[in-house]
């Protein structure tokens, strides 16, 4: 997975390298700014800050990455109360649905193991599960649009009967 702040400066992850840092127009230049990990899914900016989904094993999380928007060697760090989550997470969506929490207050994420979108709602500073909610197997995108006080949810599902189409 990669993304981008402004079209300049590129965050990536890989299975194998962990979360890494490069700008338009460098030919293969990267700066590591998170540990290598056999672990790393996608990664997606949110008011600043830099997120990463990973899969570990049996368990699954989601992890801001250093402070801000790293360019230098940074930690991971787990999401209070969706640390070691027995899912497969795949892709990820934060938004802010309350105004009575600061920042962003929920947090979708797609199980591509489980074929479920869970969500979880920041209490008291403690991501809690929320629901899930069922889509296909195999599903790994993710993202959302705010409308007032609910979201419109996009997710992608990868073909599994071999047809090489998949489904929004």
């Amino acid at each position: 997975g990669a993304t981008t702040s402004d079209g300049k400066n590129f965050w990536a992850i890989g299975q194998l390298s962990g979360v890494a840092y490069t700008t338009f127009g460098s030919t293969g230049t990267f700066t590591s700014v998170g540990p290598a990990t056999d672990a790393g899914r996608t990664v997606n900016i949110y008011d600043g800050q830099l997120y990463g989904a990973f899969h570990e094993g049996a368990t699954g999380s989601i992890k801001t990455v250093g402070t801000g928007l790293p360019t230098t060697a940074s930690t991971y760090a787990n999401l209070p109360g969706v640390a070691s989550i027995t899912l497969s997470p795949y892709n990820f969506y934060l938004c802010d649905l309350s105004s009575a929490v600061p920042g962003n207050d929920t947090l979708y994420l797609v199980d591509d193991a489980a074929g479920a979108v869970k969500k979880y709602s920041l209490v008291g500073g403690v991501w809690s599960d929320s629901g899930t909610i069922p889509v296909m197997a195999a599903s790994k995108g993710l993202t959302g649009k705010v409308n007032g006080t609910s979201v419109q949810l996009f997710v992608t599902a990868m073909d599994t009967g071999g047809t090489g189409s998949g489904t929004l």
